[in-house]
């Protein structure tokens, strides 16, 4: 679980993960959330959370990226890693969305699905904070029970509170 610096949620959101996760969840936050650091923990993980600023640079859509502590992990870092997660979680704004030039999707969503993640969960539109921290716990609840991805973004929307107009844009990519 990572969370990013300048969002008001971002820690309360990754507490409240770690917490659906127990013991086994690792955060990274504040000044221990670095590139290097986030880089390390991605190719051990099987699950990542993201709590970030997210960022999709059209003009060149490896240069999209997450804000940590000492700069942004962009997709040319992504694409770097020797191992990413099955499941990705991209709590930020606008990391779903790809630039579709030529032959290939490219963005953070479509890079981390080539690299070998089964799915990601991002948003495709600008999210509020807290918006994004009331979906993404339950879904993380109704994983952790047992729901494919796909399902447990279903079921975090049903959650009372958890729906919103900006968290509306979280979308399940990749095997559902």
């Amino acid at each position: 679980v990572v969370a990013g610096p300048g969002l008001l949620h971002t820690e309360d959101e990754a507490k409240a993960v770690r917490q659906v996760w127990g013991k086994a969840a690792r955060v990274l936050s504040g000044p221990s959330a670095t590139v290097p650091a986030v880089i390390e923990a991605l190719e051990s993980a099987d699950l990542a959370h993201f709590a970030t600023h997210g960022s999709f640079r059209s003009d060149s859509p490896l240069l999209s990226g997450l804000e940590l502590a000492d700069g942004n992990l962009t997709g040319y870092d992504l694409s770097r890693l020797a191992r990413v997660p099955s499941t990705v979680v991209l709590s930020c704004c606008e990391t779903g969305m790809a630039d579709t030039a030529g032959t290939g999707t490219f963005g953070l969503c479509g890079l981390l699905l080539a690299s070998g993640a089964a799915t990601v969960v991002a948003s495709v539109a600008p999210v509020a904070d807290s918006d994004a921290a009331r979906l993404t716990v339950p879904f993380h609840r109704a994983l952790r029970a047992g729901n494919a991805p796909g399902e447990a973004l279903v079921a975090a929307r049903a959650e009372p509170g958890a729906s919103s107009a900006s968290s509306l844009g979280f979308c399940c990519f990749g095997a559902a």
